[in-house]
Formats: C-alpha cells, structure tokens, sequence
C-alpha cells in the first residue's frame, strides 16, 4: 500500500522518537498481539520462517551497495589520488575504509542472523521464551523485545504467525501509518483503549 509521503515523514520521525506519545501507546499493543499470536502459532512454522531469513540474507547485499555507492566512489576517489602518499599501507587503508562504509550493515546483518539461527536452532522456542516472558511482565524479556535487533525480528516474523494475529497486527500498524488524518488517529486511539483494556484485564487474571 502506499502512502503520502507526509504520512511516510510522520512514521519515520515517531518511530525513531521513542518518547512520541502515540508510538509509546501503540508499541506495547502491537508487541502483546505478536506475542500472542507467537504462541498461537505451531513451532515448525516459525522455524521454517526463520530458515527462509537467513537463506535470503545474502539477497539483500546488493541493495546495501547500491544505497551506499555514493560513499563508495568518495572512497575509491580518495584511495585513487592518495594512492602513492599512502604506499605502501594503501590496499589495507582501502580495506579498512570499505569496511568502515558497511560496518553498521555487517553489524546489523549479523545480529539479524543470530536471532534468526536462535529461532532456528531451538525450533521456535527462543521466540516463545521471548514472548511468554513478554505476556508475563518479565522486565528483562520485556525490554529485550523492544531492542532495535528484536524490533527487525518481530518485524519479520509477524508473517509468519497465525493469520488471526498478523492481521490483527496489519490493522493496527496501517492506522498508525495513517495517523496523520484525524479520523484514523481518532480511530487509532480507541483501538489502543480497547487493546490496553483488554491487556490489563489479562494481567489482572494471570496475577
């Protein structure tokens, strides 16, 4: 689906603002239906999924390069007309800086493998773990899941949990892509209110 581009400015500055009031309502909503539905959900189809991450991780590299061909060429340039100042460390100054390029992207693509491999490995049990730990106010497991590496994770993996859940998930994260026109935050809002009320009157009952 696509949006406005005001509306795709608004989600990245609020998901990128952990103190936004609106993603700080919507955020423990959206994590408490994941994990739901990671429950609901047989383990071998979250091992399977899991499997299907990190055989096309691989696929992604080119996009990566693509994004930061400009820094490439700066790079290249830079080696090329300090070639001779910089023999005879020049073919290791160029490794270092092509590393320095893609550091953040080896970084991020290795924890994203890890956790997928966790997944993988256990058959799901990490996953569940997590989230049992999450439903259960574990404070380490509740803020574990709200980590930039775990936020990649359920991003991904939400496809793969049970269809009542993952379109209960959509719903709400295509009304806060679309928070921008009153009536969807209006309508947002009250979602949210049902959703907390429905989660304190769990915890209330598990208690």
């Amino acid at each position: 689906m696509a949006y406005p581009k005001s509306i795709l400015s608004k989600r990245i500055v609020l998901a990128a603002d952990p103190n936004d009031e609106l993603w700080r309502r919507t955020l423990p909503v959206l994590l408490h239906i994941f994990c739901l539905g990671v429950q609901a959900t047989a383990p071998r189809r979250l091992t399977l999924h899991a499997l299907a991450n990190i055989a096309t991780a691989p696929l992604i590299w080119p996009m990566i390069v693509v994004r930061n061909v400009i820094h490439i060429a700066i790079l290249l340039a830079a080696w090329w007309i300090l070639g001779d100042a910089l023999d005879p460390y020049d073919v290791v100054i160029l490794e270092f800086g092509i590393l320095a390029v893609f550091w953040k992207d080896i970084y991020e693509q290795l924890r994203d493998l890890l956790l997928y491999s966790l997944v993988f490995l256990t058959l799901g049990r990490f996953l569940r773990w997590m989230c049992f730990g999450y439903l259960s106010a574990s404070g380490f497991r509740q803020y574990w899941l709200t980590t930039p590496g775990m936020e990649h994770l359920v991003a991904t993996m939400t496809q793969a949990i049970s269809m009542e859940y993952s379109t209960k998930y959509d719903h709400v994260m295509h009304l806060y892509f679309d928070s921008n026109r009153p009536e969807k935050e209006k309508e947002l809002k009250q979602l949210l209110d049902e959703y907390s009320m429905e989660i304190e009157g769990a915890s209330g009952a598990g208690a």
